[in-house]
């Protein structure tokens, strides 16, 4: 996980900084430009998966969103 951390830190994709509360504890966050890539990568996600889904049938779409109901409910429990 710290080298991950470095990477994104050092390619401007996150900042560290020391947590207020806890001197011992340090927080990342996004910059700006580290929103921007995650954003297009969810959005290259989503596109993807939408092309899937637009592929099928009207059925084998409402069996997807079915699982997805059945998933989501689990998830909630």
């Amino acid at each position: 996980m710290s080298q991950t951390v470095n990477r994104l830190t050092s390619a401007g994709y996150a900042v560290r900084t020391r947590d207020p509360g806890d001197g011992r504890k340090v927080l990342f966050s996004a910059t700006a430009r580290g929103d921007e890539l995650a954003s297009a990568a969810r959005a290259q996600r989503n596109a993807w998966l939408d092309e899937q889904l637009c592929a099928l049938s009207a059925e084998d779409r409402a069996v997807v969103a079915r699982a997805a109901a059945l998933l989501s409910s689990i998830a909630d429990s």
